[in-house]
């Protein structure tokens, strides 16, 4: 782990090779699928109203883990919930889907100015 911020390195003296350290999280209810963050944030960035996106998996009671997105919005927009799932609804599938999201001013970065999950 790279100094708690969510990234892995390989090469730790060159950092060579960084990706999250957790790039998967499992959804328990439906059969133990794999989802990747990674190509939830790539939906979620096709939306007309989203500037940043990052998705993590937050504790469910049913489910095991769930998905929750956080966003930054463009300008004045506005986004519920319901509007990005049926914005999504073609895009992911419904394991994939945000169950969660959260509007934020901005997303947290570190020196490389990659977004890292809260």
């Amino acid at each position: 782990m790279l100094f708690g911020t969510g990234l892995y390195s390989k090469n730790l003296p060159r950092l060579r090779c960084a990706d999250r350290a957790r790039a998967s999280f499992r959804h328990e209810v439906w059969g133990g699928y794999n989802i990747y963050p990674t190509n939830v944030e790539a939906a979620i960035y096709s939306h007309p109203s989203v500037a940043e996106a990052i998705v993590i998996g937050v504790p469910d009671p049913y489910r095991g883990e769930t998905v929750k997105a956080f966003v930054v919005l463009r300008g004045d927009a506005t986004l519920t919930l319901e509007d990005l799932q049926a914005h999504l609804k073609d895009r992911l599938s419904p394991i994939e889907m945000p169950r969660q999201r959260e509007v934020r001013e901005q997303l947290p970065k570190i020196r490389i100015w990659q977004a890292f999950a809260p």
